[in-house]
């Protein structure tokens, strides 16, 4: 499988599976949901369908339901099949840190070339912190994103690499921008 973009939703606890958890009186909060907080915010879906009708080939993957669903599912092999150019990740709720942030390390471990994306209401927040604590992940898209993303598709395309697109903040030779 090769496309421009896929967007990953994590698991709130990238390895609940492994070792005892608690998940606590917020996983009761959503009913409709479980305790691994699978559905995916409606943006990175709305930001998909926008790339996809400006002519990307985007697929958005549920890793964490992949995970319930399927007890032999392993999120490595899986991922070492996909090939993209930009990994996007959602990290809209803060329960979904820690899931976020490890499967944004497995993506650059697995495909070391493509630009690693983190977005969502936490990633706005918290932008500068992640850029500057977490090597692995190349971009920060915040607020809104639709046009961002859609910009940053297009700085890739034309240069290469992120240079000049709002509502981002990466990094390039060590040095931090928040455009």
């Amino acid at each position: 499988m090769s496309y421009d973009v896929v967007f990953l939703h994590p698991p709130s606890i990238l390895d609940f599976r492994a070792r005892p958890f608690f998940p606590g009186p917020l996983a009761y909060t959503v009913v409709e949901s479980t305790h691994q907080f699978i559905i995916p915010p409606i943006g990175m879906l709305s930001i998909a369908d926008y790339l996809d009708r400006n002519g990307y080939k985007v697929y958005v993957d549920n890793i964490g339901e992949r995970m319930l669903q399927g007890k032999d599912f392993n999120i490595q092999d899986y991922l070492k099949k996909v090939e993209a150019r930009v990994f996007g990740i959602d990290l809209h709720w803060i329960v979904h840190a820690h899931g976020a942030i490890n499967l944004a390390r497995i993506c650059k471990r697995l495909h070391p070339d493509s630009v690693i994306v983190l977005g969502g209401l936490t990633a706005t927040r918290f932008h500068e912190e992640i850029i500057t604590k977490y090597p692995f992940i190349d971009v920060v898209v915040r607020g809104e994103a639709e046009e961002p993303f859609l910009k940053l598709m297009t700085s890739i395309d034309a240069k290469g690499h992120v240079r000049e697109v709002p509502n981002t903040t990466y990094r390039v030779d060590n040095k931090i921008t928040v455009e």
